[in-house]
């Protein structure tokens, strides 16, 4: 439970998921990252986003934002799901509606 061991293992984690977005080729229907520090490197640095424009809420406080022009997949849906929002199972019943 060392704080400086599990932050080093957030930024390997953060790390890791930007090297796949950066890597995409084809875009998807919509990404979902889930954590504030992890969403905010997916979308700076995985997908070059400098604006964006809120859609609204996929569910109570988690944001969906319009990917703007200059991102890596301009106008794609991009979820910023909170580490601090929802229930153990909130994740993947989000996905699920989004999927359908």
């Amino acid at each position: 439970n060392d704080p400086s061991e599990s932050l080093t293992i957030g930024n390997s984690v953060s790390d890791g998921l930007v090297s796949i977005v950066s890597k995409l080729e084809v875009q998807p229907r919509f990404i979902i990252a889930k954590g504030g520090i992890t969403s905010s490197d997916v979308a700076t640095k995985g997908l070059g986003i400098k604006r964006a424009m809120v859609l609204g809420q996929a569910a109570p406080g988690i944001p969906v934002w319009s990917i703007g022009e200059e991102g890596k997949f301009p106008g794609m849906s991009y979820v910023v799901f909170p580490g601090n929002v929802g229930g153990n199972d909130e994740l993947s019943k989000l996905v699920s509606r989004l999927s359908v």
